[in-house]
């Protein structure tokens, strides 16, 4: 039984030993092509979101524009109305008119900011694809 165990071992010392994986250019080229098809993905998924805030934004902009267009007056006797009316209801504070407005204001500036902040982002995104893409080319 020895002497099965000796063979096997010299015949195991024969066999070539596999080689080592080096990187080549298909393995390169497919991290890269992963990396492409992932910022083509987040930039789907950024300008999805951006397009969401415009349209909020907007919607924001036009109740902001129709309150503000309505005189002076006519927006105090509103608020007054409805703060007596929440008053009698129990329901708690009311908010002013004009407090309201410039909450609404604050909230589109912050949409404005970051609406340019996602498009920074999906142009960083660009550029990333765009370096892939010229080093695949230079492979």
């Amino acid at each position: 039984m020895a002497k099965d165990v000796s063979v096997e071992k010299s015949s195991r010392a024969a066999q070539p030993t596999p080689p080592s994986p080096s990187p080549n250019k298909d393995s390169t080229m497919s991290v890269t092509a992963a990396r492409r098809e992932e910022i083509n993905s987040l930039e789907m998924k950024i300008n999805d979101a951006i397009t969401w805030m415009q349209t909020k934004q907007v919607e924001l902009q036009a109740m902001v524009d129709l309150v503000s267009n309505v005189p002076e007056h006519i927006r105090d006797g509103m608020s007054r109305s409805a703060s007596s009316s929440t008053k009698k209801k129990g329901r708690g504070e009311t908010v002013d008119i004009d407090e309201t407005l410039a909450k609404y204001q604050r909230a589109i500036t912050e949409m404005r900011n970051a609406i340019a902040y996602k498009q920074q982002e999906v142009e960083r995104l660009k550029k990333e694809k765009r370096e892939l893409e010229e080093y695949e080319q230079g492979i």
